[in-house]
C-alpha cells in the first residue's frame, strides 16, 4: 500500500507504548525563557528559547523509546504527535556547483543563458538528509543523541579517523603511497567498552578490506546497523 494522507495514522500521546513502531510526525521542543538585560538601558529582555527533543521523521525504535520515557519522567517532555507513515517534507538544499555561462549570437544581439552544472549523484543511490550521506545514518544520528541525553551512551562522536596503513614514503621523504585510513560513522561509550559503528547501505569490497584491517590493526569489530 502505497504511504498517502488517507492511510495515514496520526496522533499525539503520552504513552510510550502507543509510540513504538512509529514515525515522529512532529519535532518535539522544550522551550524556556530567559532573562537578559540591556546593558545600554537596563531594562530585563525576555528571551524564548528552544531545544530539539526529538527530530521530524525519527523511527521510534526500542532504545529511542527507552529515551522518550525517561525524558517524559524527567518532565522534559509531555507528549508526542506520531504517524505510522514517515512523510516528513524536506528542504532541498541547493549543492550545485559553480553555474555554467552559454552565450549565442543571433543577428547582432547576443543570449545569455544561465545553467547550473548538475552535481554528480551517488552511485549506490543514497540520497542525503539532514547533512548525512543517507536517511539511514541520519535516522541513526538522532537516536545516538537522544541515547546519550538519557545517559544511556557517552562519548559520542561522528566520523572517527582510524589509520589501517600510514603513508609510505622513501629515504628522501617523496611520498611514494598515501595513507590509507577508515572514518567510523558513530563512536561512543557503552557499559565501559567503546563501540563503532558503521550504517553503510553497500558493503563495497574496499569497505570489507578496511573492516579486516580494523580488527587486525586496532583489534576493533565494527558494528554494522
Amino acid at each position: 500500500m502505497i504511504d498517502s494522507r488517507k492511510t495515514e495514522i496520526r496522533y499525539i500521546t503520552d504513552d510510550p507504548k502507543k509510540m513504538l513502531g512509529k514515525w515522529v510526525a512532529r519535532r518535539a521542543l522544550k522551550t524556556w525563557t530567559e532573562d537578559f538585560v540591556d546593558e545600554s538601558s537596563g531594562k530585563v529582555v525576555s528571551i524564548e528559547r528552544n531545544e530539539i527533543l526529538l527530530e521530524r521523521g525519527t523511527y521510534i525504535s526500542q532504545d529511542v523509546l527507552c529515551t522518550i520515557n525517561f525524558m517524559i519522567q524527567e518532565g522534559s517532555l509531555k507528549e508526542v504527535e506520531v504517524s505510522n507513515q514517515n512523510r516528513q517534507g524536506m528542504l532541498l538544499e541547493n549543492r550545485s556547483l559553480l553555474p555554467f555561462k552559454a552565450v549565442a549570437k543571433i543577428d547582432e544581439f547576443k543570449a545569455l543563458r544561465v545553467a547550473p552544472a548538475t552535481k554528480k549523484r551517488n552511485k549506490y543511490g543514497a540520497k542525503k538528509s539532514g547533512g548525512y550521506d543517507s536517511k539511514k545514518e541520519h535516522s541513526r544520528a538522532n537516536e545516538l543523541k537522544l541515547m546519550q541525553r538519557a545517559g544511556l551512551i557517552s562519548n559520542l562522536r561522528e566520523q572517527v579517523k582510524y589509520v589501517l596503513i600510514p603513508a609510505q614514503r622513501d629515504t628522501a621523504g617523496n611520498l611514494l603511497e598515501r595513507e590509507c585510513s577508515y572514518y567510523a560513522d558513530f563512536v561512543y561509550n557503552t557499559d565501559g567498552k567503546t563501540v563503532v559503528e558503521d550504517t553503510k547501505g553497500v558493503r563495497t569490497k574496499e569497505y570489507k578490506i578496511k573492516r579486516k584491517l580494523m580488527l587486525y590493526v586496532h583489534g576493533i569489530s565494527i558494528v554494522e546497523i
